[in-house]
């Protein structure tokens, strides 16, 4: 499995009073690593929405904390998917203070990828170049008939 590092000093916008991130900006670190991982490849979140007229919706998110993050820190978003079938994948994210094993927090990202045009957005399957995308950062056998 092929972990994808995407490193982010915490700003002070981030924090509350006493300096720690506030729980929701977390999100946006596993936000900007998705679109990170998207852009190592050669594409980008923006590119491939346009070439392929998609949506990436989110259907679930969750996060579990284990050590604050403070202001100035270092950080890394480790980002990697567990599983995923022809519309739909999970992601993963770990978050460790940079130079350390020390894991922070952890979450997932369930996505679904939708054809946009019209009036609904529909679920579609993952264009090919999302799938190879995928594929490389996914762990052995990700690849299911369909997860939930």
């Amino acid at each position: 499995m092929k972990r994808f590092i995407f490193e982010q000093r915490v700003r002070w916008e981030d924090c509350d009073p006493g300096g720690l991130i506030f729980y929701g900006n977390y999100f946006r670190y596993f936000e900007a690593a998705e679109e990170e991982l998207l852009r190592s490849t050669g594409t980008s979140e923006w590119e491939m929405k346009q070439k392929y007229n998609i949506a990436l919706g989110k259907t679930d998110v969750g996060i579990q904390f284990f050590a604050p993050a403070l202001y100035d820190d270092l950080i890394e978003v480790q980002t990697w998917i567990p599983e995923y079938d022809d519309k739909r994948y999970l992601m993963r994210f770990e978050v460790y203070k940079q130079g350390t094993e020390t894991l922070l927090c952890k979450a997932h990202a369930k996505v679904i990828c939708m054809q946009k045009g019209g009036e609904r957005l529909r679920a579609r399957e993952h264009p090919p170049e999302l799938l190879e995308i995928l594929e490389t950062y996914a762990e052995e056998g990700a690849r299911k008939e369909k997860i939930r």
